[in-house]
């Protein structure tokens, strides 16, 4: 039986996926694997670029969905980012990306979306979830490195208050599960 990409990828250790050679392996449909905050995040991201007629859906427009979800609002609380900064910058930088009619998916999500699938996957989580999208979209390079480095925010930070709010998640989720044990 033939391995997923992502399973020999955790198999392997390998923190990269030589994407050139992603077609020889099985096809896992990874649409399933995100939970319903991450699912909203991207649904309205390319929304977004559609309502905004990008010529390209980009992680930006995943970055703006995601301002909206808790636990990425918790992340970027922790870092006590100034909103209306962010705001601004965000906006400007939407404002610089071509217009064309219907946005066409690009390398750049289909990267996005396939490393927080294999980020949950590495930590052994049954879905993949907003901060874990958080997490790809700021690893990736582009528009959304360039407004946190102009914000002084490193990718290094953002991925320890990540997994700050996972491991936080995770112990609430622990603590309703003894809970329900004992009733």
């Amino acid at each position: 039986k033939e391995k997923s990409m992502f399973k020999m990828a955790a198999d392997d250790n390998q923190e990269d996926i030589e994407w050139g050679g992603i077609r020889r392996y099985k096809r896992v449909d990874v649409a399933k694997s995100f939970d319903i905050g991450a699912r909203k995040a991207i649904e309205e991201s390319w929304l977004l670029a559609d309502k905004l007629r990008h010529a390209k859906w980009d992680n930006i427009h995943i970055f703006v969905s995601l301002i909206s979800d808790v636990g990425v609002n918790m992340v970027f609380a922790r870092l006590e980012v100034n909103y209306k900064n962010l705001s601004t910058k965000v906006k400007s930088a939407l404002q610089r990306i071509i217009e064309s009619g219907r946005p066409e998916m690009g390398i750049e999500i289909k990267r996005t979306l396939l490393s927080a699938y294999l980020r949950a996957y590495n930590q052994h989580k049954g879905k993949v979830t907003a901060t874990d999208l958080l997490y790809a979209v700021v690893d990736e390079q582009g528009i959304v490195n360039d407004i946190l480095y102009e914000m002084t925010i490193s990718e290094k930070e953002i991925g320890h208050v990540v997994e700050w709010v996972d491991l936080q998640r995770q112990i609430i989720q622990k603590w309703h599960e003894i809970g329900r044990a004992h009733v």
